[in-house]
Parts: structure tokens; sequence; C-alpha cells
């Protein structure tokens, strides 16, 4: 068995509550631009920490907010910044 060591990378990704109710939100996780592989249900929070798999491969993160059966668009695209001292992200409404 040949083992590796995978590096993790911990961010914190915080948003502004929606204008109008919410039942919660989304987060949508990719290793592109506007390409998503992963979406997280998070529920009516405005803050989580996302831990990366590998802390060399630039990860992209938008928001969406969920009431009932809709979804909004999605939030501004954000990057995690792979700086210890930089770990907080701010997603926007548009």
């Amino acid at each position: 068995m040949i083992g590796s060591i995978i590096h993790a990378a911990t961010v914190v990704l915080t948003w502004g509550a929606s204008p109008t109710p919410v039942t919660g939100y989304r987060v949508h996780i990719g290793a592109q631009p506007g390409v998503y592989s992963e979406v997280l249900p998070v529920g009516n929070v405005t803050s989580i920490q996302y831990t990366t798999n590998d802390d060399n491969q630039t990860t992209y993160f938008a928001v969406s907010a969920v009431a009932g059966p809709k979804e909004s668009a999605k939030s501004n695209e954000v990057t995690d910044p792979k700086k210890p001292d930089a770990p907080t992200l701010s997603l926007t409404w548009e």
C-alpha cells in the first residue's frame, strides 16, 4: 500500500442575509470558475467553515438562497485565499 499525505485548508465563508425571507442557503463549490460539482444545503445560517481536501487546489464558492421550492440566483463567486492570514471570505447578493 502506498500512502500519501493530503493537505487540507479550512476557510470561513460568510454572507449577508437575503433581503427577502428564506428557508435556508446552499453553498456551491467547485474547482473551476462557474462550475460547481458540490452543493451543500447549510440551513438558515450566514456563515460556515469548509475544509478543502488540497490546500494547493483553488476552490470556488457561491451561495444561493432557498425559499420553499424556489432558489435564487447565485451570489458573486469567491475563491479560497490559500493564505493562513486571510481565512474569511465574504459573499454578497448582486
